[in-house]
């Protein structure tokens, strides 16, 4: 508990903007840290906190459940080992400390291994080596991965013209790996694009599962999900089209970020059929630039360093 208490300090020194949040089950199985900035240990449900882990900087903790919640909504954890192998068990994106207390780990060496130190110390050794300054230090590594991004909308087209031109305008490269998130449009726009782009993933927000089977004895390959969680890597995709979107404005930010999230940083995202206007976009910092902006034409997006 020490070593969280002086990790949060010297976080909190280093990076006095970021909040700091607690999750847990329950106050009778998670203490509440001192420092940390939000407490919702016993306060989220199960669907609640996926949420939170989704849209997270990074995630710390132990070998623990939420490490594998944080994994599979394609996001990135300091997971602290001791008693348990970081070799058998840690994922290699994440960034997995053992300390230096012990040789080995000793899971299941006894039936009490994960309550008692099988060295007889108080307080396993293992954990203890783990120091809050090389915790603070990988910290700092994730941060510095992450890219601060601006995004420029470039002048649109009118969405009458044959599409895959209009793409190749924008990403010349027929390899370029193509994401296709549709509401209502079908694997139209998938098969055209077939007949020019090898790398083409189609997901369905309206889980239609006939089109599963189109798509599968076609050749494509489709995928389930949701606008806020998108299964795919972070800069993992050459151009991402999103057909027929209309989020409210809230939940706009949280799309914007979520498709932003796997596109690389010199890709681009289309939007067409949209239900939002310019105005909705300017407090995310994005510029507008000049061509019309409307639910009958295409905008390009593009990612750009800031």
């Amino acid at each position: 508990m020490r070593h969280y208490e002086k990790f949060i300090e010297l976080f909190h020194q280093k990076y006095p903007s970021i909040k700091i949040v607690q999750l847990g089950y329950s106050s009778n199985t998670c203490a509440s840290i001192p420092g940390i900035d939000i407490d919702l240990v016993g306060k989220t449900s199960l669907g609640e906190l996926a949420v939170v882990l989704k849209h997270a900087l990074f995630h710390l903790d132990g070998d623990a459940g939420m490490v594998h919640i944080k994994k599979f909504l394609n996001g990135r954890s300091i997971v602290l080992f001791g008693t348990t192998s970081a070799e058998m068990l840690g994922y290699p994106e994440n960034i997995n400390i053992t300390g230096d207390g012990c040789h080995s780990w000793c899971e299941w060496v006894s039936n009490d291994w994960h309550k008692t130190c099988l060295r007889g110390f108080a307080e396993a050794p293992c954990m203890t080596s783990i120091t809050p300054e090389s915790v603070l230090e990988a910290a700092d590594s994730l941060l510095r991965e992450r890219k601060n991004y601006s995004y420029a909308l470039e002048k649109k087209e009118d969405v009458d013209e044959d599409i895959v031109p209009h793409i190749l305008r924008h990403y010349p490269n027929p390899k370029a790996k193509i994401v296709d998130i549709f509401n209502r449009q079908g694997l139209t726009l998938a098969r055209t694009l077939r007949k020019t782009f090898a790398d083409i993933t189609v997901f369905d927000l309206n889980f239609q599962f006939d089109s599963f089977a189109d798509a599968k004895a076609e050749g494509l390959q489709l995928e389930y999900g949701c606008l806020y969680n998108v299964a795919m890597p972070d800069d993992s995709s050459d151009v991402v089209i999103w057909q027929n979107g209309d989020p409210s404005v809230t939940q706009l930010r949280y799309v914007l970020k979520e498709l932003f999230r796997i596109l690389k940083p010199e890709g681009c995202l289309l939007i067409s059929g949209v239900s939002f206007c310019p105005e909705d976009l300017e407090a995310f910092g994005i510029e507008m630039g000049e061509g019309k902006f409307s639910p009958e034409a295409v905008s390009v997006f593009r990612k750009k360093l800031g």
